[in-house]
């Protein structure tokens, strides 16, 4: 046999071997594109890491919370479909192919799934869901950015019963010292007056911060103000008296240990959740966890019916 024979013969089977290698690659992807094996084992492989464990990725509270990251809008938009008649027969002969390999499988696997895979009924599902797609719908299914927010509400609310705590006992106590002598009867009463203004000042924080109008760093800026006002007011109406200047010297201190700088307060008050605690704000039984259900007045909100779930 001569080299020209033995070239013929040498491409002859490579070219052969390559045609049949590209045929099979092409009924592999067919036949993942009719049994939609990569969008079924995306769907396996987040119901796993929403579980933990393949032990309990089968349970109904996880499904659940699947089915509505596949709700979401930014998921949906991963699965278009073709529109018409004509052009949905071939999708349609798909999913016929598809639900009856899903239902022999089950019925061998004995699944005790009532929903399809995809969940709500729908029979086809993305393949492949960026990393940053995904995160952001999982966020907002498990309304993290409401749980930071809701922990901050808390915190902030307590922070504010602290430091009017705190100024009303210098008040109280400086009136104990003086008992009911009348000659500072008036500024008693100017003090429980500014007393009162304070506390709606702190108030409006909360419920400007609770209805978005206000972010953190700004309340904590108002509260600052707001102090500041009581302190300079404080200062201009007391006698001239020891036990009073002993007063306003604790309240200058208060005031300079808690509101000395607005990011060193948010901080040191823990006014901004990390993000281990809103990880620990759904696992049922942490402190984050009792600490934010305990503060959440309405019980049939959707974010404690998820935190329950």
């Amino acid at each position: 046999m001569n080299l020209p024979v033995i070239l013929d013969v040498s491409l002859g089977l490579i070219f052969i071997y390559l045609i049949l290698s590209l045929l099979a690659s092409e009924i592999q992807e067919l036949l993942a594109t009719v049994f939609q094996w990569r969008a079924e084992h995306l769907r396996k492989s987040i119901e796993l890491f929403i579980a933990g464990s393949s032990q309990n990725s089968e349970e109904a509270n996880v499904l659940q919370l699947a089915n509505q990251v596949y709700s979401n809008p930014l998921i949906k938009s991963l699965n278009q479909q073709a529109k018409g008649f004509l052009a949905n027969i071939p999708r349609k002969a798909t999913w016929s192919v598809a639900n009856a390999y899903r239902s022999l499988k089950q019925t061998s696997e004995a699944n005790t799934r009532t929903e399809t895979v995809f969940g709500d009924s729908r029979r086809s599902g993305p393949s492949y869901i960026p990393a940053s797609v995904f995160a952001t719908t999982l966020m907002e299914t498990l309304q993290l950015p409401t749980i930071a927010q809701k922990l901050t509400e808390t915190r902030l609310d307590t922070f504010k019963n602290q430091r009017l705590s705190e100024i009303e006992n210098v008040v109280l106590k400086l009136q104990e010292q003086l008992g009911d002598n009348e000659a500072f009867t008036d500024f008693f009463n100017f003090a429980y007056q500014a007393f009162a203004e304070i506390q709606a000042d702190f108030e409006q924080v909360i419920w400007n911060f609770q209805k978005g109008k206000l972010d953190i760093d700004g309340g904590i800026q108002n509260m600052t103000a707001s102090f500041d006002r009581y302190i300079e007011s404080f200062k201009l109406n007391m006698p001239n008296d020891e036990s009073t200047n002993k007063a306003l010297q604790q309240l200058e201190f208060y005031k300079n240990s808690s509101f000395a700088d607005t990011q060193q307060t948010i901080s040191l008050a823990g006014l901004k959740p990390n993000v281990r605690e809103i990880a620990q704000a759904v696992q049922r039984g942490s402190d984050i966890y009792q600490e934010l259900t305990t503060s959440l007045l309405d019980k049939d909100s959707e974010m404690h019916q998820n935190l329950e779930n």
